[in-house]
């Protein structure tokens, strides 16, 4: 695990899941209205943000950029396979692709993408995983997207994906309270196969900036860990958001950052707080918070009513 706090850069990608649906246990202002995505890519484009990260599954998320892009800087956009359904071949499974990659091309009013993940990890570890990984370099090889990959949960699912494929572009979970892959060295090993690396879930959902006492009771368990966080995070001085976003933005394995944001005044914030450097002796004090449990770490396993 390598961290650099003495060499500052803004890693900050846009996840845009709340522009097309409800998404997030800190979120309550609910789906991003049209005109308010418009403003925050502007924004963006002006301050040379300028990585997408979508996904059909995200509802409208992939028609709403499409309708806002257009005068801006251009984006680099990653958008993601759809999840497909358990037992299909891999002839079908190549022609769903090609179909659906061709749709969200439409929605997104590109003529191709940087970036191409599959959505779900599970589909390319299956029996159909080769031919789907196989039309996936048909379509880099037409010129249709420039790098394609994976995003992934677990240290598991990136050596059985790496051992499998030549994989490109990963997106992983990473945090201060989710270091598994930096102290397991996945993400060195990443680096050292030039995998570009994109880091997700850096608030977890939000949970690390809610308020201990807004914690839903699934989380009642790491309550007091979570208090202990808050309590050095304030006493050095600095934010939630600070902190957690230092922490990851500060980990040369890792290529870009994605963030997800529901209206121009959050995007803003981030943009600040992402400006603020920290300390060496603080972002080790950070390593001492690290969880273990996939049942608080994954969000896709949670048990919270929405």
């Amino acid at each position: 695990m390598t961290i650099q706090a003495e060499i500052y850069q803004s890693k900050l990608a846009i996840g845009t899941a709340q522009f097309g649906m409800d998404y997030g246990i800190s979120n309550s202002k609910g789906r991003t209205p049209e005109k308010e995505v418009a403003r925050i890519l502007k924004m963006a484009s002006v301050s040379n943000i300028n990585i997408l990260d979508t996904a059909p599954a995200y509802g409208r998320s992939e028609e709403i950029i499409g309708h806002v892009i257009s005068g801006l800087s251009p984006f680099k956009i990653i958008t993601k396979t759809k999840i497909f359904e358990k037992g299909l071949s891999g002839r079908d499974v190549a022609e769903q692709l090609g179909d659906t990659f061709k749709d969200s091309l439409e929605r997104l009013g590109v003529e191709s993408v940087y970036g191409l993940m599959v959505h779900q990890p599970c589909d390319l570890l299956s029996e159909s995983g080769m031919a789907l990984f196989e039309a996936m370099e048909m379509l880099q090889e037409q010129g249709l997207v420039k790098k394609i990959g994976v995003s992934v949960y677990t240290a598991e699912q990136i050596e059985q994906c790496m051992m499998r494929y030549p994989i490109q572009l990963m997106q992983v979970p990473v945090s201060v309270l989710d270091q598994r892959l930096l102290l397991s060295g996945h993400l060195t090993s990443l680096k050292n196969a030039d995998v570009e690396v994109h880091a997700r879930s850096i608030f977890l959902q939000g949970l690390l900036l809610v308020k201990p006492e807004d914690l839903p009771p699934y989380f009642e368990g790491v309550k007091k860990n979570l208090d202990l966080l808050r309590n050095a995070i304030e006493e050095s001085g600095y934010t939630p958001v600070q902190a957690a976003l230092g922490f990851v933005n500060a980990l040369d394995e890792v290529n870009a950052i994605v963030c997800g944001v529901s209206c121009l005044e959050e995007f803003e914030e981030l943009i600040d707080q992402d400006h603020v450097k920290l300390p060496s002796e603080f972002l080790d004090s950070l390593r001492a918070f690290a969880l273990d449990d996939p049942n608080v770490l994954n969000p896709s396993l949670w048990r919270v009513a929405p």
